[in-house]
């Protein structure tokens, strides 16, 4: 066994733009800590990530591979190559995972190789990932598109998952529960005051319906597309002690009284996502008190920047927002009545909501100056690789939309990433790179190999910055249903971005209807679709993605030729003479 002596933390920031960091340009400071780390780093200028939303981003960064490979993304990293966690692992590290969110987690195929995992989403953020994996399939059942039997068939073994998941977060909740009280207090972990033996009894319920009576569960419980509020969380609502549930219901009639009066007036008791320095302090830790001789790894996420933005500490956040934006240069007071749960409708609105983006990540920022405070401090940071990036941007209403709602456009796709290494002197690379490259460039960097299922390039050297072309793929709204949904796939290019619709999803509201062309030399916001059938750029780009479509196992030759034509045939006989 090789053993690299270099540490490894990565901290990824969600929604995080990359034209609103100063090292690429902004001119508002709201990142001065990493600006001044980027001065000593790795720069990548033109990063593309490979889907536009979390759930796709975080299988390619840590298994090197596309969203829609290995059947797709719903069940995360499971099917794929092994994780860099594993990786590392196998090499004599020890991985310390702190999961903000289920996706990334024990419960979506990083189990393996991590050697403690810290858990600070709630319980009803795993039933809402449950829920965006079989809502659409149960929504096709409702439709009359799929029998009882069919969609029995589909969320099956995915519901068995789901109960035996609710059971084991349930339990590490229970075994944790002093610890958590000291470190999460102020977090929804401990706020949302469950009892979880409660709750594993709800779950044995639902388990045992589910299993003797799959029909009679569904009648009962999907007559509507299930969510983390209408379906089994309804029935564990009140699996709390008697003072939890008064202050539930006194929370509910303080808002409706106040929401109208008071500043930033969402989240008014506390914030919807974990707090950046609960996360820094378990990160700081982590660093000063580990005395092990191995080298470790560090992944942890942070959520301040993903809406609704919430800039400022804890429960108090509200309280210091209006600091933290005099820092970024955001004068103006704020509204008493602005909330950031609704789409802006006047030009106020939508500038308030691009400052509050731009003071969560400010906030970040500020916790991630504590991180590097601590690595310098441990003797650690010559020793320590350091990468800071984002899984995917976000829309502050340049196409009239808010959030990352599955588009394409590089303000929800084109992200920054710094990488330190002590061994490598500052370096501005401008190529295109891609999420699938982050794990082989990480190991490179730590001396060690690679697996041969990795898909990435090794970015560091010249030809792993040749690429002339980055993918971008997934499905709208999430679950890859491949025979019943439309594929959405981008190409981007240097000079363009082509974004390519099977067909428009029906339950599409917000992208516009054909293929899409742009020409970001000349039209960086990508206003103006220069698409035409005939356009020279079109025929290469619908080459790129029919050869893509050969690649996966679950689009048939029909439909690729359906799509494509003669290139669809062209593509199918080039993937046929390469096996």
């Amino acid at each position: 066994m090789k053993n690299s002596n270099k540490n490894i933390i990565f901290l990824s920031v969600d929604a995080m733009r990359a034209d609103r960091v100063g090292f690429l340009g902004y001119k508002r400071p709201t990142t001065p800590n990493m600006d001044k780390l980027a001065r000593h780093s790795i720069v990548l200028e033109n990063h593309i990530a490979a889907a536009s939303f979390t759930q796709p981003a975080f299988p390619s960064i840590f298994t090197s591979s596309h969203p829609l490979s290995y059947g797709g993304y719903d069940l995360g990293a499971w099917r794929r190559p092994p994780t860099i966690f594993e990786v590392l692992h196998n090499e004599g590290y020890e991985n310390y995972m702190i999961s903000t969110f289920p996706w990334v987690s024990r419960f979506y195929g990083y189990r393996k190789g991590i050697n403690q995992e810290e858990m600070l989403f709630t319980i009803n953020a795993l039933v809402g990932a449950a829920s965006a994996t079989i809502s659409l399939t149960i929504g096709l059942y409702l439709e009359g598109k799929i029998t009882k039997h069919n969609l029995i068939q589909f969320i099956s073994p995915l519901m068995e998952k789901f109960f035996s998941d609710i059971i084991e977060y349930s339990e590490f909740r229970l075994r944790h529960q002093s610890v958590d009280r000291h470190m999460l207090a102020n977090e929804r972990v401990i706020r949302d005051g469950y009892d979880y033996k409660k709750i594993i009894q709800t779950v044995v319920y639902h388990k045992t319906f589910f299993k003797f009576n799959k029909e009679s569960y569904i009648d009962k419980y999907f007559q509507l597309q299930p969510n983390a509020h209408n379906w089994i969380a309804k029935d564990w609502r009140y699996a709390r002690d008697i003072y939890f549930i008064s202050k539930l219901a006194f929370q509910s009639i303080f808002e409706t009284i106040c929401r109208a009066k008071f500043p930033l007036s969402d989240n008014i008791f506390g914030k919807r996502y974990v707090d950046g320095q609960t996360i820094s302090n378990l990160v700081v830790n982590k660093i000063k008190n580990n005395m092990s001789e191995k080298p470790f790894m560090i992944w942890a996420h942070f959520f301040d920047a993903h809406v609704p933005y919430s800039p400022g500490k804890g429960r108090f956040w509200r309280d210091e927002a209006p600091n933290y934006l005099n820092k970024i240069g955001f004068l103006k007071p704020l509204r008493n009545n602005f909330s950031h749960s609704k789409k802006p409708t006047t030009s106020d609105d939508w500038n308030t909501w691009s400052a509050l983006y731009d003071d969560g990540i400010h906030y970040i920022d500020s916790q991630i100056g504590q991180i590097v405070d601590a690595l310098k401090q441990s003797g650690k940071a010559e020793n320590t690789i350091l990468i800071i990036g984002s899984d995917h941007g976000e829309e502050l209403g340049e196409h009239g939309q808010i959030s990352h709602r599955f588009m394409c456009y590089d303000h929800c796709v084109r992200v920054p990433f710094i990488i330190f290494d002590p061994g490598h002197q500052q370096k501005n690379i401008k190529a295109l790179t891609t999420h699938i490259d982050l794990a082989p460039t990480i190991m490179v960097l730590a001396g060690l190999k690679s697996p041969k299922l990795w898909e990435g390039k090794n970015i560091l050297r010249k030809n792993g910055r040749m690429r002339t072309h980055v993918l971008i793929e997934n499905f709208y709204g999430g679950s890859c249903l491949f025979e019943h949904r439309p594929l959405y796939i981008g190409v981007r290019t240097s000079q363009f971005k082509y974004l390519w619709k099977e067909f428009r999803d029906p339950t599409d509201n917000h992208s516009k209807a054909g293929h899409e062309l742009y020409d970001l030399n000349s039209d960086p916001k990508e206003q103006t679709n220069i698409y035409q059938k005939k356009h020279p750029k079109v025929e290469l780009f619908n080459h790129i993605i029919a050869e893509r479509l050969t690649k996966l196992p679950q689009i048939s030759e029909s439909r690729i030729i359906a799509a494509f034509g003669d290139i669809g045939h062209l593509a199918i006989q080039k993937y046929q003479q390469s096996m």
